[in-house]
């Protein structure tokens, strides 16, 4: 969880997993700022809590695809995955409170992004709301 992440960014159980920690550490992060999201929506701010903690995840994950060499090192292997997927759709909406925009613009350009176990379309919900307004 939140609690986990390193002032680096990184999880270290996602760590573990050798070639496959940049995917993990984003499989991870799409739940994590998604209930952040959700706690959004009725007035908490969970991407401040730990000192953005969650800012930190998305950061990493984001640098990550573009050179994946930090997680290489770290994990102690090249990594196997290195292009985005349809769970990679919550800088969707990490991206609205991020406070530098433009570092998440090449992985939120790999969009649209869709995946039904987190709802669906992300990039549409993202860009009208979690919970639709009528």
């Amino acid at each position: 969880g939140v609690d986990d992440i390193q002032a680096d960014g990184s999880l270290p159980m996602e760590m573990a997993r050798g070639a496959r920690a940049l995917h993990y550490h984003d499989y991870a992060a799409a739940p994590l700022v998604m209930m952040a999201q959700l706690a959004n929506e009725s007035g908490q701010d969970w991407y401040a809590y730990r000192e953005g903690a969650l800012g930190r995840l998305a950061r990493r994950v984001a640098d990550g695809y573009r050179d994946s060499a930090w997680f290489a090192q770290q994990a102690g292997v090249a990594q196997q995955d290195r292009q985005p997927h349809g769970f990679s759709g919550w800088i969707e909406f990490y991206r609205l409170h991020a406070p530098d925009t433009p570092a998440f613009a090449a992985l939120h350009a790999a969009g649209p992004f869709d995946d039904p176990r987190l709802g669906g379309n992300l990039t549409l919900m993202a860009a009208q709301g979690i919970v639709p307004r009528h």
